[in-house]
């Protein structure tokens, strides 16, 4: 990438290993680093992917999220306006973001539930899994289940949360939920 270039890579994945992906993303961060620290042109790097090892690599940084909206076909790019959620969610559940819906679990215990009813899900649904209907189950981490479902909706995804009892929503979060159409599902434990 010397002098500035514009590197386009459409599919990054194509013929590589998993090793030699997360490899040729750290190198091609190393070089953009190198020229910032030698005071050169850094070049941009504009790449395509549909491998959650590739995404995951990648980071939040320069990460926009195209869409296609339907009948109308109009494409949409979107940036995370909030990067920490977005970055755990990269760091374990990364294919949740080719998903067209994703259902935000609070934490653990609510994905461990949710992926023993998707294990059967194929059963009952003409042997399709939830993600050939373009669906995926995320781990919100917790406190950041709410911050994490907003961001998603934000960056064009059908959102919704499911969590446990534990901890109230508090009115701030039931309205910022509210006014992205985020269905919440609580839980109960008695």
């Amino acid at each position: 990438m010397s002098e500035g270039a514009i590197l386009l890579v459409d599919e990054i994945e194509n013929g590589l290993e998993p090793h030699r992906i997360i490899g040729a993303i750290a190198q091609l961060k190393a070089d953009q680093v190198k020229a910032i620290f030698e005071h050169k042109a850094v070049g941009q790097v504009l790449m395509t992917t549909h491998s959650d090892v590739a995404l995951g690599e990648a980071g939040t940084k320069g990460l926009f999220v195209a869409q296609t909206s339907r009948p109308a076909r109009h494409m949409s790019l979107r940036a995370p306006s909030m990067p920490d959620p977005i970055h755990l969610l990269l760091r374990y559940t990364p294919r949740a973001l080719f998903a067209r819906r994703i259902l935000v679990c609070e934490g653990m215990t609510e994905v461990g539930l949710l992926l023993g009813i998707r294990e059967n899900w194929p059963a009952s649904h003409e042997g399709r899994p939830i993600e050939q209907l373009g669906a995926a189950i995320a781990d919100g981490n917790g406190g950041q289940a709410v911050s994490m479902a907003v961001e998603l909706s934000k960056l064009g995804y059908a959102i919704a949360l499911y969590r446990d009892s534990d901890v109230l929503l508090t009115p701030p979060q039931i309205a910022e939920l509210a006014e992205h159409h985020i269905a919440a599902t609580c839980m109960r434990r008695d």
